[in-house]
């Protein structure tokens, strides 16, 4: 059967993808009309064909839309499947109800995809695991981790930084940092315990629990880093607390919104570790900043795609 792989925006994540299973994205028709509607058209032909939807969803909304649109023209064009590949599953932060009577952002985004004909998801690094209860019955849902291209990084940074401690920014980063704690042994473990303003959905220091006492480089991880506010403000407290070493910074999706470029780069923080999840306006000037370190996932999902078109069984205990 064919393979057919679409981008919904001008994306280097998805050529690279397209590149590692040598073969090329598939053409794409967006007619944008003058009062703002859209209209997608897939010119080749699917019949039969794995279709994959290689489309963030962070962000500008008409992403999500763009998603929707392919994914409805690629199943009224009798694809076997369509499979929505998510690099930056937005709306992840929407997920928690902060105040009464919220919607649920990334529950409706499962909804929304799966009425539109996506019938097999995949998504890295989410932001909250409880996504997948919204996933309907019998739709495949493979999560994928960033972890297969930090770790290498992780063990340089061990080398040549002894006594390298393991920072955990919030209570919701500490499944992740228990798995690279386990797996490279960094301890002992500095946990920041913070409360959201249920107004403003701001994070507010309450507690650090563990010792910093001079110049111990740390790490920290995390799935996103948004305007970097919080991480930074962290780094801030322990600074003023005494503690004066290197940080360095690992982050899946580098949303970077607002100030955010500026906001770290300014910051004391040694080195912030990204991958290339998140299509950024500003990609030039990000590139051009020493401190940030871009890390392309584009094998991870390559593989991923190429194990669901040859119907390989359960893809996230793989990568897993």
């Amino acid at each position: 059967m064919d393979l057919k792989i679409f981008s919904g925006e001008t994306s280097a994540l998805a050529n690279d993808i397209a590149r590692e299973l040598g073969v090329g994205l598939s053409r794409i028709e967006v007619k944008r009309f003058s009062n703002g509607d859209e209209r997608v058209k897939l010119p080749d032909g699917v019949r039969g064909a794995n279709v994959f939807l290689i489309q963030s969803i962070g962000g500008d909304p008409y992403r999500m839309l763009r998603l929707m649109h392919m994914a409805d023209a690629a199943w009224h064009a009798s694809a076997r499947k369509v499979i929505a590949v998510t690099p930056e599953f937005g709306w992840a932060r929407q997920e928690s109800m902060h105040q009464n009577h919220s919607s649920l952002g990334a529950s409706l985004a499962v909804r929304l995809m799966h009425a539109a004909g996506v019938n097999h998801l995949v998504a890295m690094d989410l932001h909250k695991e409880t996504i997948e209860l919204a996933v309907p019955q019998g739709m495949p849902f493979d999560k994928l981790y960033a972890s297969p291209v930090f770790g290498p990084e992780l063990v340089k940074i061990k080398a040549k930084e002894p006594g390298l401690i393991m920072l955990v920014p919030d209570q919701g980063a500490m499944p992740r940092a228990t798995y690279y704690i386990e797996k490279y042994g960094l301890m002992p473990m500095i946990v920041v315990h913070q409360q959201r303003d249920p107004v403003t959905g701001k994070k507010r220091i309450v507690q650090i629990v563990g010792q910093l006492e001079g110049d111990e480089p740390i790490i920290s991880l995390d799935d996103m880093i948004d305007t970097g506010g919080t991480i930074v403000g962290v780094d801030i407290e322990l600074r003023r607390r005494g503690w004066h070493g290197k940080h360095f910074l690992f982050a899946t999706h580098g949303v970077l919104s607002g100030d955010g470029i500026s906001t770290l780069n300014e910051s004391e923080i040694a080195e912030i570790h990204i991958t290339d999840t998140v299509v950024h306006r500003e990609q030039a000037r990000l590139a051009g900043l020493p401190k940030f370190k871009i890390h392309t996932v584009a094998s991870i999902f390559a593989d991923c795609i190429r194990k669901i078109h040859a119907d390989e069984g359960s893809v996230s205990e793989q990568f897993a």
